[in-house]
């Protein structure tokens, strides 16, 4: 790639983190199970990044099959109606540490939403991570 390019994408990111640049932690949940004495031991870290690129969420009504609808094939079950948030992050790969390697075991919480990463892609040449996030929105319970 001619150097010009990388200038142009090191220009777009940092227009792209003032205009949608926020702070996000990053969670990898990880954990060991001691098979002989049944012990689990949640050994999860987190990485913050304070400017990352949060493009606005997609909001998708989604629908999902209860187990009696398919078994009995009955007119008056229930499915399962949500809504489903889809969110694509841009990460600079300067601002993450060195040893950073995400995968889908990563949780992100942006926004007081916590987010699974769906979708990992990652450019060597601009150094970048497209990162394509599923979360569920916050409920709020009525007064």
């Amino acid at each position: 790639m001619p150097i010009t390019n990388h200038r142009q994408v090191k220009a777009i990111l940092y227009q792209l983190k003032k205009i949608f640049g926020t702070s996000i932690t990053l969670i990898n949940k990880a954990a060991t199970t001691n098979y002989a004495t049944g012990v689990i031991t949640d050994s999860s870290s987190s990485t913050v990044i304070k400017k990352a690129i949060l493009l606005p969420r997609k909001t998708t009504r989604q629908f999902d099959y209860d187990l009696s609808f398919i078994a009995a094939n009955k007119n008056f079950t229930y499915g399962g109606m949500y809504d489903a948030l889809m969110r694509w992050v841009i990460i600079d790969a300067r601002d993450v540490p060195d040893a950073f390697d995400i995968n889908a075991n990563y949780e992100c919480d942006a926004g007081g939403i916590r987010y699974d990463v769906a979708e990992i892609s990652y450019d060597s040449d601009s150094k970048v991570y497209f990162i394509r996030m599923r979360g569920l929105p916050a409920v709020t319970t009525p007064e």
